[in-house]
């Protein structure tokens, strides 16, 4: 299945305008319109002036990229705040495990500059984190890394497990939004060349009404 196509060429806004303009001078004209083809009757006019609305408040691709940005920005506040717990464990850990790397390889000192440059694996990466944080909480809550402390590890992680799923699936919605929105001008479009097609017919002989259509 091709991506679908606008039926005009002109931006967006400059078609939503034609359409509602000629949509006043359909009505000017509508009897002699249903004269020349009894399709125009009602609701056609009304239903007409329904498309061009939804189609005007349909969010543009500026607005789905802004709001993007902002869900962007969430999943990055999340990242931060993960990194940021993670730093102010380290220091317990090394005081809980002084010289011992291998419980500090556990607690991902070797592979977290590599995990925090990826969503995806920066999440995991916090999941493993409180799994071992509670392994050791004994050792940790002598150096006064409290159960509470450990359990926002995890909070964080459900957390930015969250907003990275919401961020994924707004841009993965994006495509549909974008053929959605095409499918909504090119209606409005739609009946707009037809109304164009017929009113040349209709005023073949008074130029000036032939012009604005």
């Amino acid at each position: 299945m091709g991506q679908e196509k606008r039926n005009y060429n002109m931006p967006d806004a400059d078609m939503l305008e034609s359409c509602d303009t000629m949509r006043g001078h359909f009505e000017e004209d509508k009897p002699k319109f249903i004269v020349h083809n009894p399709k125009f009757a009602d609701p056609f006019f009304s239903e007409w002036g329904v498309k061009i609305n939804v189609a005007l408040k349909f969010p543009d691709d500026e607005t789905i990229d802004d709001q993007l940005m902002q869900k962007t920005a969430v999943v990055e506040g999340a990242i931060s705040q993960c990194k940021k717990k993670y730093q102010q464990t380290k220091q317990f850990v090394e005081d809980a495990f002084p010289g011992n790397e291998a419980v500090w390889k556990e607690f991902g000192f070797d592979d977290y500059d590599k995990a925090s440059h990826s969503q995806p694996e920066f999440i995991q990466f916090m999941y493993k984190f409180h799994g071992v944080a509670e392994k050791y909480k004994e050792k940790l809550g002598g150096e006064g890394y409290t159960q509470e402390k450990i359990d926002e590890i995890e909070a964080l992680a459900d957390n930015l497990k969250q907003v990275n799923k919401e961020q994924e699936l707004f841009k993965g919605n994006i495509p549909v939004q974008t053929r959605e929105r095409i499918l909504l001008h090119n209606a409005a479009n739609d009946d707009r060349r037809r109304v164009a097609r017929a009113g040349k017919l209709i005023f073949a002989d008074n130029y000036a009404k032939y012009q604005r259509y």
